[in-house]
């Protein structure tokens, strides 16, 4: 009877053992996943920050490219002028994402959040207003087109200063830490609402 009672407890010790082995390793395997699920998460929203500030970098170039040759263009040119202006004008929405990504990762956003929308709002109805256009540029044309533009050479200014490239994981990963990406976006959007309230003291 003692010896059936100690080949019962040489068996169970083991197999016991090996049973805690295997819980450890599932528990070890778990865990690394959970971390590198977070880890995944952390690259891909730090990747999705620097597209939005490229995106916005490029529409920037290309509206103040098209309002540049606004300003000296002939009623031949100008359609196409006005067109590509179009284009460049449906990716504002870039430049919005990028501004939202900055006052996401501040504290305490000097601008509110209706202030921010308003002047949005305001540069979105004055490239509207811009491609709605015909014939001979008058005055009032012209100081519409010079009013977009000095905004977009500022804008294009606060953006050179932008140099996040995506294809390196750790810099992705690092993006959502905040730096200097957050305040130029909060530059764009105190240049978009200074722009708006100096339209509307002129008006």
């Amino acid at each position: 009877m003692e010896m059936n009672t100690k080949k019962k407890r040489s068996y169970t010790v083991p197999v016991v053992l090996i049973m805690l082995t295997f819980s450890l390793i599932g528990n070890v395997f778990l865990y690394s996943q959970h971390l590198q699920n977070g880890q995944d998460k952390k690259q891909a929203d730090g990747l999705a920050i620097i597209n939005d500030g490229l995106a916005a970098k490029a529409h920037v170039d290309a509206a103040l490219n098209a309002l540049n040759g606004l300003e000296a263009s002939t009623a031949a040119d100008r359609p196409e002028l006005l067109y590509k202006l179009g284009q460049a004008s449906a990716d504002q929405v870039d430049l919005l994402a990028f501004i939202v990504d900055a006052r996401k990762h501040t504290l305490s956003p000097t601008i509110s959040d209706e202030q921010s929308v308003n002047a949005l709002q305001a540069l979105n109805s004055k490239f509207a207003a811009i491609g709605a256009m015909s014939g001979e540029l008058t005055a009032e044309d012209k100081q519409a087109i010079q009013s977009l533009r000095t905004l977009y050479s500022k804008l294009k200014e606060q953006l050179a200063s932008f140099k996040l490239e995506s294809g390196d994981k750790m810099v992705e990963m690092s993006v959502l830490t905040g730096g200097s990406w957050v305040d130029i976006g909060l530059a764009l959007d105190q240049a978009i609402v200074d722009a708006q309230a100096g339209a509307a003291s002129n008006g």
